[in-house]
């Protein structure tokens, strides 16, 4: 359960990537996301908008 919906993007994209070493696919990394869309404010979200933290 996440309580904003930057976590749920966190949570999903996390997910993703356990998914994807557990099936030997450790290279699929890449998410397709919106240009200029708002997904959150945390590091794993604010990287979907390809903002560069710090």
């Amino acid at each position: 359960m996440a309580n904003s919906g930057s976590e749920a993007n966190d949570t999903q994209v996390k997910l993703v990537w356990y998914y994807n070493n557990a099936l030997g696919r450790p290279e699929k990394k890449k998410f397709i996301a919106k240009a200029k869309a708002y997904h959150g404010s945390t590091w794993i979200s604010a990287s979907l908008l390809g903002y560069k933290l710090l």
